[in-house]
């Protein structure tokens, strides 16, 4: 459980960021692109993962 409240927390985080889009990247500079860069793919993988194991990440990201 709280493995998915992690990838919940960090789905959120990411979702922040792209909502703020340019203006988040202007004054968070290049760390928030990075950010995006490294936590991406890490949170696609354990999705990937959570499907696999019981297909209720989705459920939970949308709640």
């Amino acid at each position: 459980m709280t493995k998915i409240l992690r990838m919940k927390k960090r789905a959120d985080e990411v979702a922040k960021f792209e909502s703020k889009g340019a203006e988040a990247l202007k004054h968070k500079g290049i760390r928030a692109f990075y950010f995006r860069a490294a936590i991406l793919p890490q949170l696609e993988r354990e999705q990937k993962a959570a499907r696999r194991f019981n297909g209720t990440l989705m459920a939970v990201i949308r709640r």
